[in-house]
């Protein structure tokens, strides 16, 4: 499946893949880096828009909690001993 989306760039905006983009600049490019570009930077708008199920990601697990820690431990009185001697 290669469906392409289009998107018109918003700011400039430095890629790897696609090199310096401007203002006005109508990238076509892959469902996955066009929700970059539009959700995550914040640098592009749709012209085409892309069909949910494949820009949509799996929800993700949750994250495990850590287990509790115990309870301290209530001090513990000091034990003498009643045979001692005292001065």
């Amino acid at each position: 499946m290669n469906e392409k989306i289009k998107v018109k760039i918003r700011t400039t905006v430095i890629t790897q893949r696609y090199g310096t983009l401007s203002t006005g600049d109508i990238l076509t490019t892959d469902p996955a880096f066009a929700k970059h570009l539009v959700e995550e930077a914040n640098a592009a708008d749709y012209l085409d828009e892309p069909k949910a199920a494949e820009t949509e990601q799996p929800p993700k697990a949750p994250k495990a909690k850590k287990p509790a820690s115990p309870e301290p431990a209530e001090p513990v009185a000091e034990q003498t001993d009643p045979t001692a001697a005292t001065e």
